[in-house]
């Protein structure tokens, strides 16, 4: 968690994994001691990189367009306990070839253990 702070004080962005109902704090998971994101997080559901009629991962033009509005420069990737954000992770570094993206491996379970944290949700 310290090390996510430090990145943020130093501009990285965050992508937030999880569907939007766990982004918004309508759904919670149980790991997580409170609903919503880490503030200034970007919601991009993993799920979205996934073509799952096709069973792969989707086209690069998809993924470029997927992730376009990801800002350049830092980003980590973050979920609930870090299993799904390893996708973005994977396709943002692998994939797209972004130089400085980082996982979250602890994320929301993590983040939320300590109230000093911010967390926000969206109602």
């Amino acid at each position: 968690a310290q090390d996510v702070l430090d990145a943020l004080g130093r501009g990285a962005a965050l992508v937030d994994a999880r569907a939007p109902s766990f982004f918004a704090g309508y759904d919670k998971a149980a790991e997580a001691l409170r609903p919503g994101h880490i503030p200034g997080a970007l919601n991009l559901d993993y799920v979205l990189a996934y073509d799952a009629a096709r069973q792969r991962l989707r086209p690069r033009g998809e993924l470029d367009a997927l992730f376009a509005d990801v800002p350049q420069g830092p980003v980590i990737s973050y979920c609930n306990t870090g299993h799904t954000a390893a996708l973005n992770w994977f396709v943002l570094s692998e994939v797209l070839g972004r130089p400085d993206v980082r996982l979250y491996d602890g994320s929301m379970t993590d983040w939320t253990q300590d109230p000093a944290r911010p967390v926000t949700s969206l109602f």
